[in-house]
């Protein structure tokens, strides 16, 4: 396994397919979730896996969000973007995946998905 950090995955393992494309608590932090999503469609081979672990902070109001919102302004953690559970799923749909399988993991609310590519 390696890991490798950055800032644009098609130009990173252009040329490139993967079984399968983990992403565990970033979602919330892209601008632009469909481009990226749609670059992990693109780098997986055909049934290939898209997993994420994402927070959707959006509909509950926690104290964990109220937490996340200070710190970010504060500028102690970067700009996160909440979005609903259907927001993300339907992201998710919308950039080509099938989602297998949908389970809420934490109080957070957090939300594991693996999507397979069609």
């Amino acid at each position: 396994i390696e890991f490798l950090k950055t800032q644009n995955i098609t130009d990173e393992f252009k040329g490139m397919s993967f079984d399968c494309i983990t992403a565990f608590n970033v979602v919330y932090y892209l601008n632009d979730k469909n481009k990226f999503l749609c670059q992990v469609y693109d780098l997986l081979k055909p049934g290939g896996l898209f997993i994420s672990s994402t927070a959707w902070l959006k509909e509950k109001q926690t104290g964990v969000r109220y937490l996340l919102i200070l710190l970010t302004k504060l500028k102690i953690i970067p700009q996160m973007n909440f979005f609903s559970k259907l927001e993300l799923e339907n992201e998710i749909v919308n950039a080509g995946f099938v989602i297998a399988e949908s389970i809420s993991i934490t109080n957070l609310p957090e939300q594991l998905i693996i999507a397979r590519k069609k």
